[in-house]
């Protein structure tokens, strides 16, 4: 659904201005040319039914907790060559409409930040931030900083 929507939002401007698009951006918008009107029919079904699961479970907590993603951050020349996925963690919650919130809540054994997201119920972003403020309040790590080497 989000790349069908990408395509049908940039499809004009993607023709125009090729260039200004990053290769990442150029293939993930490219690629909801090829989502056919079924695909995203059953797409919009799909997201119904997390939805109204996602609405059910946000019933009984103020909040649920998540990875970021479910790696490791990884190094700036991973980025500029073939990055993983980044939106793993964030994509249900984008689809769903609830607000979410990433806290840093860590780091690997290497020093590279880990990142906890907190999901909350629709429309309660106020919730989602004492939540997210107050576990600040209780560790250091958004204190930290990783260790940045940059090379010339």
């Amino acid at each position: 659904m989000l790349v069908a929507e990408a395509f049908g939002q940039h499809a004009a401007r993607l023709r125009r201005k090729f260039g200004q698009y990053g290769f990442r951006a150029r293939t993930r918008i490219g690629a909801g040319a090829f989502i056919t009107a079924a695909e995203y029919q059953e797409a919009l079904q799909i997201r119904t039914l997390w939805t109204s699961e996602l609405r059910d479970a946000l019933q009984r907590v103020h909040a649920i907790v998540t990875p970021t993603v479910p790696f490791p951050a990884f190094s700036l020349e991973t980025q500029n060559t073939v990055p993983p996925d980044t939106t793993w963690g964030t994509i249900p919650f984008n689809l769903s409409a609830h607000p979410a919130i990433t806290v840093p809540c860590g780091f690997t054994a290497a020093g590279l930040p880990i990142g906890m997201q907190l999901v909350g119920r629709a429309f309660d972003e106020g919730t989602l931030l004492r939540i997210a403020h107050a576990y600040e309040q209780s560790v250091e790590w958004h204190k930290r900083r990783p260790v940045v080497e940059v090379t010339t």
